[in-house]
């Protein structure tokens, strides 16, 4: 295990040997059940005391890097993928170039550890701005799915409006447009909200959700020139996601949208159709109404990755901005 202490660091030798073992288990040089050195080994070769490793080891153990067995020894426990870790490698990136740049401005590597360190405990003790952000979609079945998945993903909390509700309050002159740092809705409807919101002074960003891989799995495996009835509880809802369906390149499928709203519709188009593919929102609704013979397939989807980097680092970046 390679572990190195500097005794004339401003850092503590503690600090040294929980940060490296950490490390090495997050970029994955320490395996999951990788057997660690003795206390009284690792006390030796470091030239440490015992105590110091016994606490290290202690800490690591409570914050689940790694399990202690009495009698066999300590060894790295079964990681899961945290969000911090996945980029990890871009992390070393950066790290790399800006200590390449610091040795070239003749930066010592104590220095730059002691000022990367100094930074960060200063930006951890600044209280995080809080952001007013506000998600608009044409359903609540939508609403609260991306208002679910896009706080986990940001960490920021949103606030929710149905475009009738955002188009109301614009001519009321009752939307808060001065408070407001940002406005998200999904790619079907961002033409409709950047103009419904043209003079205000903030921006829209648009955020697409696909269908999940379980989804198309699916859908892939039904017969050439299957009528697949897509059902949601709008028409234009329906024939969102037909769009979506569509786009992944599916040409097995003939695709038949329809909404619940007009049983009578409903009642005529289902009757021509031979699987249905159904929105979560009204999945429960449809399962009731559909004949025995119809297979019913329910509509899994993911956020887009490539949209919800975008709206990541339109929210860093309006962070960084002096608040309203």
């Amino acid at each position: 295990m390679q572990v190195y202490i500097d005794k004339n660091s401003g850092f503590s030798i503690k600090a040294q040997l929980a940060e490296q073992i950490k490390f090495l288990i997050k970029t994955g040089k320490l395996q999951s059940h990788e057997r660690l050195p003795t206390v009284r080994q690792l006390a030796g070769f470091l030239r440490i005391n015992q105590n110091t490793v016994f606490t290290v080891y202690k800490e690591l153990e409570r914050e689940n890097f790694i399990y202690c067995q009495h009698g066999k020894g300590c060894f790295v426990a079964e990681q899961k993928v945290r969000s911090e870790e996945k980029n990890m490698s871009e992390l070393l990136e950066i790290l790399e170039e800006a200590i390449a740049k610091a040795r070239a401005k003749g930066i010592s590597l104590e220095e730059f550890a002691l000022a990367a360190f100094s930074k960060a405990q200063m930006e951890s003790k600044k209280k995080p701005r809080h952001l007013e952000v506000h998600f608009i979609e044409c359903n609540s079945a939508d609403l609260k799915f991306y208002k679910e998945q896009l706080e986990k993903e940001v960490g920021v909390e949103l606030k929710t409006l149905l475009l009738d509700e955002l188009e109301q309050r614009i001519k009321t002159g009752s939307y808060p447009s001065k408070t407001v740092d940002l406005a998200v809705t999904t790619f079907f409807h961002l033409h409709q909200v950047k103009e419904l919101l043209k003079e205000a002074p903030f921006d829209v960003v648009g955020i697409m959700a696909g269908p999940h891989i379980r989804t198309l799995m699916e859908l892939s495996g039904l017969p050439e020139k299957t009528r697949l009835g897509i059902v949601c509880i709008s028409l234009h809802s329906a024939k969102n996601m037909e769009r979506s369906i569509l786009s992944t390149g599916l040409t097995n499928i003939i695709p038949v949208p329809f909404s619940t709203s007009d049983p009578a519709q409903f009642h005529k188009a289902i009757q021509g159709v031979d699987v249905v593919l159904t929105s979560q929102a009204v999945a429960n609704e449809v399962e009731n109404r559909v004949p025995p013979h119809v297979k019913l397939i329910v509509y899994d989807r993911v956020l887009d990755q490539g949209s919800l980097q975008i709206l990541k680092e339109v929210i860093e970046g309006i962070r960084q901005k002096p608040g309203k």
